[in-house]
């Protein structure tokens, strides 16, 4: 996969006009560095942090210069370049760490790596890009690290001396790469069995181990004859298992208010985004927590099996009085069972987010996680907040999490307060930005609310680009309205990247593979929304849709059942199985199922229309015409009109000015082929940017156990 890596300011002025300038090929030495443990310095001492960081830029720019280095990037504490020769950009490298240990000493990491790329003024696309940034965070504060490319360049070069250290297995490369250090006088050359970073993580026996012991061992057996006919495939998924599987149950809260003050909101969620942000744990999200603690019984089997998966449940309690928060944490292996371990905390809001950073690195480090305390202050926003956009924030979010439009317009209008007594605050424009994709993502949702989701995702990331949110929210923009289809996945790993544990984020991310055909990783994306958040009927009956669209009715079923003990006879549970029922030809029992999902003019009557009850669907769709029309009405009479191959009446519709946030699906959904071969359907997709219609590339035998 090509990874588009745009800097931060292309990111906020992008415009279809930038996409179209000039483009050209070539091969470079890319180079990125970093200040080791910057967020650290700046908590400890801000005025230090600065001064460490104007010298970094100050001999960075200098060696750069000298060596003709071209600089692309500078973000926060790392800058991005590029060389035309590798020799110059390792001397480069060599020149600067040196230039670092003098004087007050620059703990910096430096990466270099030879690719291809296509490279404008605007962005630089390319796996390259991908590696050199790997290959930076395997490093230590004053190394040098090379990719077995830049050596093959180098080795000759009488005064560049290098180390080589192993292949590692990089995240998201394919192929293991080897890696060399640089070992001039002077230069640091690290351990490499010490060495960490942005590696594929290895799965982990320990929570088999610790729950099942003796069976542990006979899976192991099973795990290695099964390496004789599938073994790829079972290294594959077990591989991307994350160590440990998390709950925070929902926080008591206690709040001292004056009368004329808000309620706090919920802090849950608060230090469920820190924990996410720990590599190779799973932590599940808010609506599950609260399942788990609202006197289910049981026998219920999905909640008994979810409760019994959890390696630690994590319980609190809040209390605020006036600007003063104080926060006691507790972590058990039972949910109701005895104390491993419990601290408690205090801050003023303003330093909240600092607060749940450390508290969830702690957790972190206590429960086996490797994640250090500094790597997670590094994702921090270290800048003090207001405490009363704080407040606002708070209730914002506990808006959000009820998942309904009323109550989105609400934490929406409460956002933007927040906004107004703090314009600075990232967190709060990430949140805008998604509440606005997610209005404009519901049925009735209007179109001109994802310009307001641009813009919002655009400053947030001005501000602060280690905000996760602030990338999926970018990514699902141009999923559903932007169409800049490379962005919107780069914006996909990064979000992923800094946060894997956004269910809703792998969620769009399954429905953007859908809409390309992609349908083994859609699967595989959706399972993972589902297993973060295992008790919401939306992420399960909506993977049971992906298993009608390739013809797995049985597991398509089987998700509708799951859905249905979440919420009896949900909608979207009932739409996934009338559509199976007309698959399956069993036509009435798929028209009886659409009346009662209330789906009157989209699926009811394409289910009349397959049943031949043509004056029926004409008499709806007369009904349809005569009300006030809105982009949801037009997809529905064009999918119509499509149907029945009215196509003159079926491109009116298509064409119609506004278009609702699936309108680009209808590159996959079934329509007459007459249809899709028409110059004016595929004239859409051009106009979209998206391939012709093709068909969907699926292998069951390619899914994981």
């Amino acid at each position: 996969m090509i990874i588009v890596v745009k800097t931060i300011i292309n990111l906020l002025i992008h415009t279809n006009e930038n996409q179209q300038k000039m483009k050209k090929r070539k091969l470079a030495a890319i180079m990125f560095t970093d200040i080791e443990g910057y967020t650290a310095i700046m908590q400890r001492s801000e005025e230090e942090g600065m001064g460490l960081r104007d010298r970094h830029r100050e001999i960075f720019n200098r060696s750069s210069d000298k060596f003709n280095g071209q600089i692309l990037q500078y973000y926060g504490d790392g800058t991005l370049s590029i060389f035309d020769s590798v020799v110059d950009a390792v001397n480069c490298g060599i020149e600067m760490q040196i230039a670092f240990q003098k004087g007050p000493v620059v703990p910096v990491r430096v990466g270099i790596h030879l690719g291809d790329i296509i490279f404008s003024e605007e962005e630089i696309i390319g796996d390259g890009v991908n590696v050199a940034s790997r290959i930076e965070s395997l490093a230590v504060s004053g190394s040098v690290l090379i990719s077995d490319r830049v050596y093959n360049e180098i080795r000759n070069t009488d005064h560049i001396d290098a180390q080589f250290l192993k292949k590692f297995k990089l995240k998201n490369v394919a192929e293991p790469l080897g890696v060399y250090a640089i070992s001039n006088p002077g230069i640091v050359v690290p351990n490499a069995d010490e060495i960490t970073g942005k590696l594929q993580a290895q799965n982990s026996f320990k929570k088999i181990v610790k729950k099942y012991y003796l069976p542990a061992l006979v899976l192991l057996l099973l795990i290695a004859f099964a390496g004789f006919w599938g073994g790829s495939k079972w290294s594959e998924y077990l591989e991307n298992q994350p160590d440990i599987k998390v709950v925070v149950l929902p926080f008591e809260q206690s709040v001292s208010l004056d009368e004329n003050e808000s309620q706090l909101g919920d802090v849950t969620q608060e230090l469920i985004e820190e924990l996410s942000k720990i590599d190779r744990a799973m932590v599940l999200s808010r609506a599950t927590s609260t399942v788990l603690t609202a006197g289910f019984s049981s026998s219920q089997s999905l909640i008994s099996d979810q409760i019994n998966d959890v390696d630690y449940f994590i319980k609190g309690n809040a209390e605020l009085d006036d600007d003063q928060m104080k926060i006691d944490v507790s972590v058990s292996e039972q949910k109701d069972g005895p104390l491993i371990w419990e601290k408690s905390y205090e801050s003023t809001l303003s330093k909240a987010r600092n607060l749940w950073t450390e508290i969830a690195a702690e957790i972190g480090k206590e429960i086996g996680l490797k994640r250090s305390v500094e790597k997670m202050a590094k994702r921090a926003n270290i800048q003090p907040i207001n405490p009363e956009s704080y407040k606002l924030y708070l209730q914002a979010k506990s808006q959000f999490n009820q998942m309904d439009p009323e109550a989105f317009q609400r934490g929406i209008q409460l956002m933007e307060e927040a906004l107004d007594k703090d314009p600075t605050d990232a967190h709060a424009y990430a949140h805008l930005a998604e509440g606005y994709v997610a209005i404009g993502h519901f049925f009735g949702g209007s179109p001109d609310v994802f310009p307001k989701a641009l813009s919002a995702a655009r400053r947030s990331i001005q501000l602060d680009s280690t905000v996760a949110m602030a990338w999926a929210a970018l990514s699902h923009y141009h999923t559903y309205f932007g169409m800049d289809w490379e962005l919107a996945e780069y914006a996909f790993e990064k979000a992923n990247e800094l946060n894997p544990n956004m269910a809703y984020n792998h969620y769009h991310r399954a429905w953007y593979l859908v809409l390309f055909g992609r349908m083994n990783e859609a699967i595989e994306e959706h399972k993972i929304a589902q297993q973060l958040e295992p008790f919401d009927p939306f992420h399960t009956a909506w993977l049971g849709e992906i298993y009608r669209l390739v013809g797995m009715y049985d597991e398509a079923l089987a998700e509708v059942e799951k859905a249905d003990q979440m919420v009896k006879n949900n909608q979207v549970g009932q739409l996934v199985k009338g559509r199976v029922l007309l698959d399956l030809g069993k036509t009435d029992e798929a028209i009886k199922t659409f009346k009662e999902a209330k789906s009157k003019y989209n699926n009811y009557a394409q289910a009349l229309l397959k049943a031949g009850r043509i004056d029926e669907v004409r008499t709806l769709m007369a009904e349809l015409e005569s009300m006030p029309m809105n982009h949801w009405w037009a997809r529905c009479l064009a999918i119509l009109y499509c149907q029945m191959e009215e196509k003159d009446k079926c491109f009116e519709w298509l064409n119609y000015p506004e278009r609702h946030a699936w309108f680009p699906w209808m590159r996959v959904m079934w329509l007459p082929e007459s249809i899709k071969k028409d110059p004016r359907f595929l004239g859409l997709m051009d106009e979209m940017n998206l391939p012709h219609p093709a068909p969907f590339k699926f292998d069951p035998n390619e899914l994981s156990i």
